[in-house]
């Protein structure tokens, strides 16, 4: 514990006791915790023990060290430098599934933009069993990891026949590339996908360049900047994917884009909107996050 705070680590007691349950091989609740206090570590748990302390001295995050984190009650397998699901990115997903929006759609076609580790599009069709969910991402980490997690999770529930356990989902597919590759390429393999979604989503990368090197050690040195830096204003790729994915909305679905952006995004998006003459979509709504800042866009075809 001297150590950690000698350091500076963030949370002292709470990062001690989910490296603590790891290493000892219990279950990360309270409960679990307190009722394994008298609990004597073997010497392999110890060195383990150690080994973790080590890496959270070198402000190495929680979710890299235990390999895997809680998002909306499931488990997502986490691995370094693909972006840590945070509790934002939670609510965006809570907003989704309570509007209600892919309701009267009878097998929704998602596209998650930027996929990270998958928990938006794992999520949404863990919750929404007819969906199915193309993910794109441009780093291969990030590719290799959502393709584990749709496994993980999905398959043990897929009501598909055709979803064999251990293989990739037939819900979920994964493809690496941007979202100017999705929608300029001419090869087949990304044409199939012009004008066939019902909804996008996106986590895209939103933090100004210049912010980059303030952010604490766990995120700045063990997290990937590509899916963190979003050039000068943090908006470069917001605006690629609002000028470039209008073409890959279906005419017949709910032709809504929503997005989790930076708090000084909001009314910028807006504003930015109704200057573009040639703009195809129009500007629903700014949504607030828990901490009442605006967080949430959700953009909808003219």
């Amino acid at each position: 514990m001297k150590s950690f705070k000698a350091s500076n680590v963030p949370e002292v007691e709470h990062s001690a006791r989910y490296l603590l349950c790891e290493a000892a091989g219990i279950n990360y609740t309270w409960s679990a915790f307190q009722s394994s206090l008298d609990m004597t570590l073997s010497d392999h748990q110890v060195k383990r023990m150690e080994s973790h302390c080590t890496r959270r001295i070198a402000r190495e995050p929680i979710q890299y060290i235990i390999g895997n984190w809680d998002f909306r009650g499931r488990v997502f397998q986490c691995a370094s430098p693909v972006l840590i699901p945070r509790p934002e990115t939670e609510e965006m997903v809570d907003l989704i599934i309570s509007s209600e929006i892919l309701r009267d759609i009878k097998r929704p076609s998602i596209l998650d933009i930027g996929s990270g580790s998958g928990v938006i599009g794992v999520s949404l069709l863990a919750e929404i069993p007819s969906s199915n969910c193309v993910a794109i991402d441009p780093h291969p980490s990030a590719v290799s990891l959502s393709h584990k997690n749709a496994s993980t999770i999905l398959c043990s529930t897929c009501s598909y026949s055709q979803c064999p356990e251990g293989i990739q989902c037939c819900r979920y597919t994964t493809l690496q590339c941007d979202i100017q590759t999705m929608c300029s390429s001419s090869s087949t393999e990304y044409q199939q996908y012009i004008g066939s979604f019902d909804l996008l989503v996106s986590n895209p990368p939103y933090i100004p360049s210049t912010d980059i090197p303030d952010l604490e050690p766990e995120v700045r040195i063990h997290e990937s900047e590509l899916a963190l830096d979003g050039g000068p204003d943090g908006l470069d790729i917001i605006r690629s994917i609002v000028q470039l994915s209008p073409s890959l909305l279906s005419s017949s679905g709910t032709k809504e884009l929503w997005m989790e952006v930076s708090p000084t995004h909001p009314q910028a998006i807006e504003e930015s909107l109704e200057l573009l003459p040639d703009c195809r979509y129009t500007f629903v709504e700014g949504i607030k996050d828990m901490y009442g800042r605006p967080r949430f866009v959700r953009l909808k075809l003219k």
